[in-house]
């Protein structure tokens, strides 16, 4: 597993794994899950959001971004829009231990933001998010949402926010987190993953995350 600072040049060809995180233990946990997903694929590093920022414009080749949004200079995680927008090929999973659920879904509505994990995710819950977030055929939350907003594009309503449950489930969300995400109660999230389960023929939100990974690649 190699690593490099903010300030050391990679060639831009190459492609790296982005790791930002105030913490230099958090960044190394983190790392040790990108493997499972990339093998041994360079890191590249940043501890607060003027590092972020520095690294995501240095023209790397950056295949993920993993960004904890508590960090410093991240302005409480609102800072990862404009990030994004300046750097709309790069995919990022953003972390948070704190952010509420309206910032939750600002940070969902973001186009190129695959996954969110929360306080309430553990390490499966962030491998999960890892392997979501490479997925080619991932749908974005911001479209899901639409379709759930607008019966023209989903016929079914409940199909939609079906998916969009399945979409944050597999981002290792937690019942009152995904509740809290999409404005709905837990008792509906509830029966939503029961028969998530049902159609996945899965027993626990684990095996029901892998199996949506795998049927999504």
């Amino acid at each position: 597993m190699k690593t490099a600072t903010a300030t050391k040049r990679w060639s831009t060809k190459r492609a790296v794994v982005l790791v930002a995180h105030e913490y230099s233990m958090a960044r190394d946990a983190i790392k040790h899950l990108a493997c499972d997903q990339f093998g041994n694929i360079p890191f590249v590093d940043a501890d607060d959001g003027d590092s972020l920022a520095r690294v995501l414009g240095a023209g790397l080749s950056i295949r993920l971004a993993i960004v904890d949004l508590d960090m410093p200079r991240m302005d409480g995680g609102l800072r990862l829009a404009d990030l994004a927008q300046r750097n709309p090929t790069i995919p990022f999973v953003a972390l948070s231990v704190s952010c509420s659920a309206e910032i939750s879904r600002e940070i969902l509505s973001i186009p190129t933001v695959r996954a969110l994990v929360t306080r309430k995710s553990d390490i499966d819950g962030i491998r999960l998010a890892i392997e979501t977030a490479m997925l080619a055929t991932q749908p974005s939350f911001t479209r899901l949402r639409e379709e759930t907003s607008n019966p023209a594009v989903q016929p079914s309503r409940r199909q939609a926010r079906q998916e969009q449950i399945r979409y944050l489930l597999s981002c290792g969300m937690s019942n009152k987190t995904i509740a809290a995400t999409l404005l709905v109660s837990e008792g509906t999230v509830k029966n939503q993953i029961t028969n998530i389960f049902k159609v996945l023929n899965v027993s626990n939100r684990l095996q029901a995350a892998r199996r949506d990974i795998r049927a999504r690649k």
